[in-house]
């Protein structure tokens, strides 16, 4: 059975390779109290035979502007979508020069923002906090999740923090993700939860909110998001994790149905049972209270050299950074 939260299939988006509730597969000696995860299994498009990195790339332009602007810019997207692109970059731009970096884009800053952009695709998920124009505009060092949206579905109040990583092996970039995700739980979460309320309270969202489900929902998720309630707000929480990798098959392959033919889907299982299994362990050791109560959703993408790609996106980059 496909995940519940998915909304929004787009063909022009990425594909859909395994849309499954995780809890379906659980082998018989399988140890969990996670009461729901599910997997999505995503895919590049084959053009001519070959993995399409311009579409790649065009993906995380498109999609920069949901963690770089605020909402008040984002409201001014199909007005001026050339300046809007403009102050995107140049956000991203004063994040990099607080770092001291060169001002390459790193293959973290690509993960989350692709994270922002599957969640708009897939998951028809809000923006609460765009985390690149937080960074660019406080003095605040403390990192928490890599993104941070609102669900409002089904007389349903969803809070979702989201964990993303692009590394060249997806056994690293597990072992990464259940540290990262344990962290926040463990010392990060109180922060994230006092920007997100902050965040809430902004007037454009609340009157986006309300206009589109109802004040009691707005109500509700304004309770929730009070750090004194985060035993409460964890029956409403959701952990998406995205994990971009190399593939060898992916490289190798020429078609989406090759990929499938190849056993891509018994690995997309494998992995996010791995991953689970490691993360249930590692918040156990934490002693993380009521974690079986949050939601966790993993996303995979395999995809070719990462290098490559990361040097196309930053060739791309340098007409705006």
């Amino acid at each position: 059975m496909s995940c519940i939260y998915i909304n929004k299939l787009d063909k022009d988006s990425f594909d859909i390779l395994l849309d499954i509730k995780l809890m379906d597969i659980y082998p018989k000696n399988f140890e969990y109290d996670i009461k729901y995860s599910s997997l999505l299994g995503l895919s590049n498009k084959y053009i001519d035979g070959e993995w399409s990195i311009k579409k790649f790339c065009n993906f995380f332009k498109d999609k920069i502007v949901l963690s770089a602007l605020s909402t008040e810019e984002m409201e001014l997207i199909s007005d001026s979508p050339a300046t809007s692109l403009e102050n995107a970059f140049e956000n991203l731009r004063k994040v990099k020069a607080k770092d001291n970096s060169e001002g390459k884009i790193t293959d973290g800053e690509v993960g989350e923002i692709f994270l922002y952009g599957i969640m708009r695709e897939y998951y028809q998920a809000t923006v609460l906090v765009p985390k690149i124009f937080y960074k660019q505009n406080t003095n605040d060092t403390v990192k928490g999740g890599d993104s941070v949206h609102i669900t409002l579905s089904n007389n349903e109040v969803g809070v979702w923090f989201g964990e993303s990583k692009f590394y060249s092996d997806i056994n690293r970039a597990i072992d990464d993700s259940v540290k990262s995700i344990s962290d926040f739980l463990k010392n990060k979460i109180n922060k994230e939860i006092s920007i997100s309320y902050d965040s809430l309270r902004l007037e454009n969202i609340k009157k986006m909110l309300i206009e589109k489900p109802n004040e009691e929902l707005y109500n509700e998720l304004k309770y929730l998001l009070q750090k004194d309630n985060i035993d409460k707000l964890k029956q409403y929480m959701h952990i998406p994790i995205l994990i971009l990798y190399e593939c060898d098959i992916t490289k190798s392959s020429k078609s989406q149905e090759e990929l499938i033919k190849r056993y891509i889907n018994d690995i997309f299982k494998e992995k996010s049972l791995m991953l689970l299994k490691k993360q249930i362990t590692k918040l156990k050791e934490n002693n993380i209270f009521n974690y079986e109560s949050i939601k966790f959703h993993i996303i995979l993408f395999p995809c070719i050299d990462k290098d490559k790609i990361m040097d196309n996106i930053n060739d791309m980059a340098k007409n705006y950074i």
